[in-house]
């Protein structure tokens, strides 16, 4: 009696299991829409940018209006301007929706006084290069990598130029950075719509040894502890991007963009010491970089297998319907080692 009982339940118990098994391992179905920083001065994108984003549907670019850094003048005083802005070769694409995206420096801020007369000149510049290449735009991003005692500046140039006229009706969106979110009882919430999270540039670029400073999954989780409590709409974005880091003598000395493990790995100029660590064995050109015996480079650069790695762990921390990944950045050298096939491994990871 008690055997042919369990023999009809049976059944039944392993269906429920099975579909308690399915909805904790399956992720819900989530819109997953990509898109590109363009991070060069000169807006010029190549036949060959086009089909990479328009294959992977891309509507969106994050395109880099200018810098605000600081500068000295004729006197010696130093002053906030821009640098950097933007050119365009021709006016921009229609069917994109372009972002402007504005860098704020450190030393910015720092030497900031008066942030309602700084938006206005910010608010002036935007709308002259709007105008200009007859764009209109909803939504418009601030990066800037703030702390605690930046915060409060930072916080308040944001809610100046959300009353500027021309940018009152934009959606403000703000770059976040891991301590922003592991610390933000202490950094703060930016008065923003939404934040883009940089999951990149996370390890210490000047400390000599064989880390990789761009990405580091496990530096990553470690700063992730609390990122599904952010109070505010979050998006991704991830590097596809590279570089080597030069030493010498154990002392950092500098970047040498567009140095990848191609450039290095085979060169018979070069010895591997340990993991991405390679030392010159005499002086030697690489790339107009001028390179000394005995000097070390260090290659930092992420697969796209690191990439999907990514994607899953934040797929398991994010319960958004909807996410915005953003890949910085859009460049015929370096999209050419991420197809776009293995781009939409990683959207899809998400």
């Amino acid at each position: 009696m008690y055997a042919k009982s369990f023999l009809l339940i049976k059944p039944f118990t392993l269906l429920i299991i099975c579909l308690f098994v399915f909805a904790c391992t399956n992720k819900p179905n989530r819109i997953v829409e990509p898109s590109f920083y363009y991070w060069r001065t000169v807006f010029d994108l190549s036949e060959n940018e086009k089909q990479y984003a328009d294959s992977l549907h891309v509507r969106e670019l994050f395109v880099r209006f200018f810098d605000l850094d600081t500068a000295s003048d004729v006197h010696g005083n130093i002053q906030v301007v821009p640098v950097s802005i933007l050119r365009c070769k021709d006016s921009f694409p229609s069917n994109y929706n372009i972002v402007p995206v504005v860098y704020i420096t450190r030393s910015a801020l720092k030497f900031t006084t008066n942030t309602d007369s700084l938006a206005n000149h910010i608010n002036t510049l935007i709308e002259s290069i709007t105008l200009q290449y007859h764009l209109n735009f909803s939504e418009i991003q601030w990066d800037m990598d703030w702390t605690p005692s930046t915060k409060e500046t930072y916080f308040n140039l944001l809610k100046a130029l959300h009353q500027k006229a021309y940018l009152r009706t934009k959606k403000f969106s703000s770059t976040l950075r891991l301590h922003q979110i592991k610390y933000q009882a202490q950094t703060g919430i930016p008065p923003v719509d939404k934040v883009y999270l940089m999951c990149y540039n996370m390890g210490s670029l000047q400390q000599y040894g064989h880390q990789n400073s761009i990405f580091d999954l496990q530096l990553c989780k470690d700063y992730m502890t609390n990122i599904s409590n952010y109070p505010l709409p979050l998006s991704i974005a991830l590097p596809i991007f590279h570089w080597s880091v030069l030493f010498r003598k154990k002392k950092f000395v500098g970047i040498l963009h567009d140095i990848s493990s191609k450039d290095i790995v085979g060169n018979s100029s070069f010895k591997q010491e340990y993991g991405n660590l390679f030392i010159a064995k005499h002086d030697t050109v690489l790339q107009n970089y001028f390179i000394k015996q005995d000097d070390e480079l260090r290659i930092e650069e992420i697969s796209s297998q690191d990439l999907k790695s990514c994607a899953i762990y934040l797929s398991k921390q994010l319960n958004q319907d909807s996410l915005q990944i953003l890949f910085y950045h859009l460049d015929d050298s370096l999209i050419q080692q991420y197809p776009n096939h293995e781009i939409q491994q990683v959207l899809d990871a998400f």
